[in-house]
This record gives C-alpha cells, sequence and structure tokens, in this order.
C-alpha cells in the first residue's frame, strides 16, 4: 500500500493507492525477517574436553526440541487458525505429529512427485493458486536451564519446507524460505521463566517453490531437527579454518578468520591438533568494543594431506578467555589440508589430476520422505565406498550437516549444489535466472549453503543450482562467489560452453561422440559430467564404454550417474503386503504426476543393490589388469588410485580351463 501526496492549490491530499498486497509467501525480495547470518556449523561448548568430542547433544546449552508436537493441517490459507500461535488459544483436539517429519508421510495431505514441472497448476510466479496452499499449524512448550541465564538463545530449524513464520509465547519473530538450508532466529527478548510457547505457520508452498522445481518427491513440513541453544555475550559469530597447500604441495597453509562480537577485551586461542598432539597453538588479545575479527596463520610443515583416498584430518579448537584467564567459549572443528584448482585445462587436487566416479544423491527414506539420519547417511557412504564410488554432487541442495562431515571422515569428493531449479518456467526469456526481482532470492540460498559449509575438505566444487536457465542472477552469484572463496572451482550446468560462470563443463547426458569431440579440441576446461548413465530400469550398461574413452582423453575426468536410490515410498496393499509405491500411487488422478520416473537408482529404496551397480563397480575400480605377454602369463597389474599404492592389497588370481582351477595363488601385500 502506498500513499502520494497530491497537490490542488495550497492543499496537499494524500491518496492510497489500493494495490493488491502481496503475501511475504509471494514476493521473492521476501526471503528471510529477523533471520539469522548464515555462519559454519558448530557449537559453543562451556568446556575444551566437550569441544574435542564435538557432540552438541553433550553440551548443557543445548536442547532439542524434536519429538511430538501439536499440528494442525488445513488446505487453504482462509481456513487456518489465525490466533493458534496465543497463548490462550485452546489447542485441545489437535493432532500431534513428531518432528522431523514430512507432513504428508504422517497421512495430511498427498506426497506429490513430478520433475521437471510445478506440483501446482500455476506458471506465474511468484504466486501461488488462491486459497490453494496447504498450511500446518505446529505449537509445543519448552522450559530452559536455569543456567542459559544471561547467555543470548538461538533456535535452529535445520530445514523447514518451503516458509514458515515463527512465534513465541504469542509475539512474532520472523520469517524465512529456502527450504534445505537452516533457519536460526534469536529469541533471547521473547523468552519468559516457566513455560515458553512456540508456534509455527508452515506453506507447503511460496514463491520459493518456483525455484526448487526439481526431480523429487515434493514434500512438506520441519524435516530436519529443531533445537535451541545459548551463546555467551563474548562470542565466536563464525569462523573460516582455510587448510591449503603450498611449496608444490608440499606444505600446508592454515588461514584462520573468526568473527566475533561482544564489549570486552578478550584472549583468543588457537590450536590444531594431530589426535591427540597439538602441532600448532598461538593466542591473541582483541578488544570486542573496537574490533569483531582476528586471524591467525601459519605454515604446517609436511602435513598428512587430504584426499578422497587419504582423508587425513586434523582438528581446531578455538578457545575465548577473559582477562582473568576464565574460560568463556571453545569451539572445535575439523580440517583436511588439500588443494582444488582448476590447471592446464585439468580439475587437480593436491597438484595432481584426478577421476570423479560419482553419483547424485538426494535425501530419501522410503518410510520417512525427506527425514534421513545417520545411520542411512552411513549405510549410503560406506555402500558407495564398497562399490568404488569417491564423488558426490549434492542434488539438487545442501545435505544436512553431518552429511559433510562423514564425508571428510571417510573420504568424498563433493559437488556443494544450492537448493537453484527453476526448471518448470524454462530456460528462455522467461527464465527466472534474467529477472532482476529474483536476484536476491538466487544469491541468498547460494550465500547460506557457502557460509554453512566451506570448512569442508570433502567439498572440492562449488555449484550454482540446476537447471535453471541462465543469466544476470547466476552470474551475479558466480561473481560474488569467485570473490568469497578462490580456494575452489565452480560449475554450473546450463553455462554450457556459451556463459563464463562456470570453470567446468558439466554437461547433462550428452552422447558419447559429442563427448570425444570435445576431448579431442584441446579445450581449457575438463569435462565432468554432473549427470550421465541415467539409472532407470534395466540400465547403466555398457557403462564401461564410458570410462574407456574418459581414461582415453585428458580433458575427461568423469562424471555423476543419475542417481543413487530409487525413490521409493512404502505402501501396504489391501492384504498387507508391503511394496514401494511410486508417482502415481498416491491420491485421486488429478493429482500431478511423473509415474515411475523417480526409480532411477543404483540402489533400491532399502539401498540394496540393483545389478547395474556392479557393473558401475568394475569401469570405478581402481586396479586393472592387461594382457602383455598372454602366451607366456605376462599380466600388468595398473594402478588407478592418484594418490596411493596397492601395497595394501592383496592379489588372488586363478587360471582356469574347462571350468576347471589349474593354478592359484594369493600374494600378500602387492
Amino acid at each position: 500500500m502506498k500513499t502520494l501526496l497530491c497537490s490542488f492549490g495550497l492543499v496537499l491530499i494524500p491518496f492510497t493507492l489500493l494495490f493488491a498486497q502481496k503475501h511475504d509467501w509471494e514476493n521473492p525480495k521476501i526471503v528471510a525477517i529477523n533471520k539469522e547470518k548464515p555462519h559454519v556449523d558448530f557449537f559453543s561448548f562451556e568446556n575444551t574436553n566437550l569441544a574435542v568430542t564435538n557432540d552438541k547433544t553433550a553440551s548443557q546449552f543445548y536442547q532439542s526440541l524434536d519429538g511430538l508436537w501439536q499440528f494442525k493441517w488445513i488446505k487453504g490459507e482462509k481456513n487456518r487458525p489465525l490466533d493458534f500461535y496465543q497463548e490462550n488459544f485452546d489447542a485441545q483436539g489437535w493432532d500431534k505429529i513428531p518432528v522431523p517429519a514430512n507432513w504428508e508421510m504422517e497421512g495430511f495431505g498427498i506426497p506429490i512427485y513430478v520433475n521437471t514441472s510445478y506440483a501446482f497448476k500455476s506458471k506465474n510466479p511468484p504466486h501461488i493458486p488462491n486459497n490453494k496452499n496447504e498450511i500446518g499449524s505446529y505449537r509445543r512448550y519448552f522450559e530452559l536451564d536455569p543456567s542459559w541465564t544471561g547467555k543470548d538463545v538461538i533456535i535452529h530449524f535445520g530445514a523447514v519446507n518451503s516458509a514458515f513464520y515463527l512465534w513465541v509465547n504469542g509475539q512474532k519473530v520472523g520469517y524465512s524460505q529456502g527450504s534445505k538450508i537452516p533457519a536460526e532466529f534469536d529469541i533471547t527478548k521473547y523468552l519468559k521463566k516457566g513455560k515458553n510457547l512456540i508456534a509455527i505457520e508452515v506453506y507447503r508452498w511460496s514463491d520459493g517453490s518456483y525455484i526448487q522445481c526439481q526431480d523429487f518427491w515434493r514434500l512438506s513440513g520441519l524435516e530436519r531437527s529443531v533445537y535451541l541453544y545459548a551463546k555467551p555475550k563474548n562470542r565466536i559469530d563464525d569462523f573460516w579454518a582455510n587448510a591449503g597447500l603450498t611449496n608444490d604441495y608440499n606444505n600446508g597453509t592454515f588461514d584462520l578468520n573468526i568473527e566475533l562480537s561482544g564489549n570486552k577485551t578478550i584472549q583468543v586461542q588457537t590450536e590444531i591438533i594431530d589426535h591427540k598432539t597439538a602441532i600448532y597453538n598461538d593466542a591473541k588479545s582483541i578488544n570486542l568494543q573496537t574490533d569483531s575479527t582476528v586471524n591467525f596463520s601459519t605454515i604446517i610443515e609436511s602435513p598428512k594431506k587430504w584426499s578422497a583416498e587419504t582423508p587425513n584430518l586434523y582438528k581446531v579448537l578455538i578457545t575465548l578467555k577473559d582477562q582473568e584467564g576464565q574460560h568463556i567459549q571453545t569451539v572445535s572443528c575439523k580440517v583436511g589440508f588439500r588443494s582444488s584448482e582448476i590447471k592446464n585445462g585439468k580439475l587437480h587436487i593436491n597438484g595432481k589430476p584426478i577421476y570423479l566416479k560419482g553419483v547424485n544423491l538426494h535425501e530419501h527414506h522410503d518410510s520417512t520422505g525427506h527425514v534421513i539420519n545417520e545411520a542411512l547417511m552411513l549405510k549410503d557412504l560406506q555402500t558407495m565406498k564398497a562399490f568404488n564410488v569417491n564423488a558426490i554432487r549434492t542434488c539438487h541442495y545442501p545435505q544436512p550437516e553431518r552429511f559433510y562431515e562423514l564425508c571428510d571422515e571417510l573420504g568424498f569428493y563433493v559437488v556443494d549444489e544450492a537448493n537453484i531449479e527453476s526448471h518448470g518456467i524454462g530456460y528462455g526469456p522467461a527464465s527466472l535466472a534474467k529477472r532482476p526481482k529474483w536476484k536476491h532470492a538466487h544469491w541468498e540460498r547460494l550465500w547460506r549453503m557457502v557460509e554453512r559449509d566451506k570448512n569442508h575438505a570433502s567439498i572440492i566444487i562449488w555449484s550454482l543450482g540446476n537447471e535453471a536457465g541462465n543469466g544476470v542472477n547466476f552470474l551475479h552469484c558466480y561473481d560474488w562467489l569467485k570473490e568469497r572463496d578462490t580456494t575452489r572451482p565452480i560449475q554450473y550446468e546450463q553455462a554450457h560452453l556459451k556463459w563464463r560462470n562456470s570453470d567446468i563443463y558439466a554437461p547433462m547426458y550428452p552422447n558419447i561422440k559429442k563427448v570425444e569431440k570435445y576431448a579431442k579440441s584441446n579445450p581449457d576446461k575438463p569435462l565432468i559430467m554432473c549427470e550421465y548413465a541415467h539409472a532407470m530400469g534395466n540400465s547403466t550398461g555398457a557403462f564401461s564404454d564410458w570410462w574407456k574413452l574418459i581414461e582415453k582423453y585428458d580433458a575427461l575426468q568423469g562424471g555423476f550417474i543419475w542417481d543413487w536410490a530409487d525413490q521409493g515410498l512404502i505402501k501396504h496393499s489391501a492384504e498387507g503386503e508391503k511394496y514401494w509405491a511410486y508417482g502415481g500411487d498416491f491420491g485421486p488422478k488429478k493429482v500431478p504426476s511423473l509415474g515411475n520416473f523417480c526409480l532411477n537408482g543404483v540402489v533400491f529404496p532399502d539401498r540394496s543393490p540393483h545389478p547395474g551397480l556392479y557393473e558401475v563397480k568394475k569401469a570405478y575400480q581402481y586396479a586393472d589388469f592387461k594382457a602383455v605377454d598372454i602366451n607366456r602369463g605376462t599380466v600388468q597389474l595398473i594402478n588407478k588410485f592418484a594418490f596411493v599404492d596397492l601395497s595394501d592389497f592383496d592379489l588372488f588370481w586363478q587360471l582356469k580351463a574347462n571350468g576347471q582351477t589349474i593354478k592359484s595363488e594369493v600374494t600378500k601385500g602387492l
């Protein structure tokens, strides 16, 4: 609503222009209200011993809000309970729902599977069909630990799909969208002694839904954990622990930038620990009334380097003390000394070209939808290791924080992808990538991902998003990220070879002839397929043909299979038999669906292997054999690792004729 002052003679008369008032969730310029700045995933511990374990649940300054919440689901925004957030509201008779959960998996609304289109009948961004939205209203009470008195209290939402408002004790706190990255709010001033009420209003669709039009189930709700934590007034707000390599990749560079807030003079101590031995220790005094950052820098001679083959990590501890030496706060993280760069037209890790033997990974569980746990993450990563997968593209959004820690520890190369895809609008003139009023909405999602994930050694490439056309908004994102992080390449599939905003040529499903033609052209960018070998049905056949080509040309460095796991959801027949359902198996015929196109995995929904995964394992293997002189029985053993030899492997061979073993031998430690 705008007011104009118009002059008639000497009299000023206000005129109100009655434009249709946009909702926050239909305004691409509003993606957050009162939301905290993004930062790396860390926790403030009350002592150093706890910080070493880095288990936030063990801290007295952590309080989980997972569990059962009161819940009301309605269809049509006009029907929602308007005053449900008030303390005197009577919510007796409301349903209960677990948090985290997708409400469709709990019997509220319908899971929808579509790929390149929207799940609501509209292509009129930023608008959602009038009174067709679905809204979930959540309520629960909590009490604070008395030891939190005098500290700032933050509420953390791991992921909420797709937009939500927050109230505490009847007071409106803020708004957020961007459903695959944390949203945090400082709720200190809204709290009181005793019981406190949290109320959340979640919208299934928002203008944010227009830029997360992805090939997966469209589900809603609080789908990652919710918790509270307390921070001291004088504290660390964020830090970037940048561990690189120098001196021909022989020595490590450690550059630590710490952002602080407070009003005292404090001492900041930094340690780098290898197992239990400190290999670096320094401290600086800083007056928080005049300075808000402090930097540490050093060279580590001959560190154990990080790669997917050698996932060596060091622990970093940062401790704040007051002028009397009293402990204020300790935080920790793990770093790996490694480099990632494009050099001579090839992707290099630690100075050596590598192959990305990759898969695309969605957040999917066959009974809980987008809600996954650490056990499933571990099962995925361990199965990938067993089948020679060394790289993961987080299609098409950031994964939960624990995923990256596991990739650091187990050794995976990760392409971290921003939660941006506007496939349903198309790539032409109508593309949201070309509309300046959507610039902030694009950048904000990238910004929050980068600031959260920047410390992870496993992340070797940033991805600006997926299948969203190209234009000024992605050019802006690329330029910002190039300035923000000089230590990693950036890719964007829709840049193709026509635009400047990708350091890697990352095509999707090219044919072999096209790839070979590119490889022969002496290109200045490596070709790494962001998607290939679409694994639907009886697929990944002749997969070895790809790897014969890839290993023939230096410019070809692998790709990411689409995708890892079938996105089937458990249902039960009338007879009680359990089966995996797909798009179209939920709701009436009018519900949009792309049928079984969500079943593209190399493993089933329970992570048991498809037959095709064994061909992938063979093509991705790290040792090969070549007949040199077959008549003399001379065979060459080829090591395909980039950083390790085969000394930790045993060789078992058999010579057979007519099905009978003539000779066999085991060689221990090649």
